[in-house]
């Protein structure tokens, strides 16, 4: 198994290591007023899985639908985040369904510092509902900077096609960026005013934009792809959990909460985060789930991205000891056929405590958006 991962760990080596253009500006200096991100869509695939076992007993092709909504907003005192993702699949033993959905609300109260109050809702096939209700306080805060990455983005391209005489200032790509990151404002409007900003810095070729040159503007403007998200917080809560899975039907639950996430380059995205669930008996029984996450756009029709999950469930009842533990790597192709419709490769190896190797899953999948 130690050959496996060695391959696998190489592979993710090279799938992430990339030289990055030089830029005047990083993309997490952007500062909005407010932060706002929502994106929703729908994807399918057909899956070919090899089992955990030698002899295959399990091997099957599936297949499996999937929706996944996310929901970002931050103000100077306000703020809230909605993360939800359901899925139904066909396996080899029948029909299975699987909905998470996690949501908090923010009110800070000095600088960075803020109230929480948060929800976590996990309901499946397997274990019908359970829900984590819990208030708190933390540290820290997310920005959306995807209008300054789109900003850099106009830059270079322009630069590449010989539209600009030399790189923008720093001021003037703030300025671009304010300008992308204003909500209500149509396409056209957009575009005028950004044409007008570069035009005034005089370093248009020709003292004007031509045609393709805001041709290219319109087209990073619209690009569909992940926000970029720069910050990080850390959050305790206390409260109650609600389910059925266990011996009682109301458990006290505490949670501990981090996240980070940072953009190197206008096209690249790191996040991470971390979550310790237990009840006021500090780890008798306990989840624990991180992930780190990897995404970058190769060119304006092609993106890859890797993620490392783990997780570890320790159960102390009063006559047993229950361990879970799994470690997911997992990598991602995704090819742009429209400015809706995508089409992605994915590679994911899987192991998990107590079987003989690690399973191995490939999947193609077409994804729509929807906004």
């Amino acid at each position: 198994m130690q050959s496996t991962w060695k391959i696998a760990s190489g592979l993710v080596i090279l799938l992430i290591v990339s030289v990055n253009q030089a830029i005047a500006v990083p993309p997490c200096a952007f500062t909005p007023a407010q932060s706002h991100f929502a994106q929703l869509n729908l994807q399918g695939d057909a899956q070919f899985f090899r089992s955990e076992y030698n002899d295959n007993r399990s091997s099957s092709i599936t297949g499996k639908v999937e929706t996944n909504f996310k929901r970002l907003f931050d103000s100077e005192l306000f703020g809230y985040q909605l993360d939800t993702k359901g899925n139904v699949a066909l396996t080899p033993t029948g029909l299975d369904y699987q909905t998470i959905g996690t949501g908090s609300l923010k009110r800070f109260f000095q600088s960075d510092f803020f109230w929480l109050g948060a929800i976590d809702l996990t309901v499946d096939s397997k274990n019908p509902f359970k829900i984590d209700l819990t208030l708190g306080a933390g540290l820290g805060r997310f920005r959306d900077v995807t209008p300054l990455a789109k900003a850099i983005r106009i830059q270079n391209a322009l630069l590449d096609q010989n539209s600009l005489q030399g790189p923008l200032t720093d001021l003037t790509l703030q300025e671009m960026a304010q300008e992308l990151g204003h909500q209500g404002v149509s396409l056209n409007q957009q575009i005028e005013k950004l044409e007008k900003i570069i035009e005034n810095t005089g370093l248009a070729a020709g003292g004007n934009l031509s045609a393709s040159a805001l041709l290219r503007v319109e087209e990073i403007i619209r690009s569909q792809e992940e926000a970029r998200l720069c910050g990080w917080d850390i959050a305790a809560s206390v409260g109650g959990e609600v389910s059925n899975t266990g011996a009682s039907l109301l458990n006290e639950a505490f949670v501990i909460n981090w996240n980070y996430a940072l953009v190197p380059d206008p096209v690249s995205q790191w996040t991470s985060s971390a979550r310790l669930r237990t009840g006021l008996k500090l780890l008798d029984s306990y989840s624990l789930q991180a992930s780190a996450v990897y995404g970058r756009r190769l060119s304006e029709t092609s993106r890859v991205r890797a993620s490392y999950e783990f997780k570890r469930d320790h159960d102390k009842g009063k006559d047993y000891v229950a361990d879970v533990e799994r470690h997911q790597l997992s990598g991602t192709l995704l090819l742009q056929l429209s400015a809706a419709l995508s089409l992605s490769i994915s590679g994911e190896l899987k192991y998990q405590l107590g079987y003989e190797r690690p399973s191995f899953n490939l999947a193609v999948q077409l994804s729509y958006d929807i906004f």
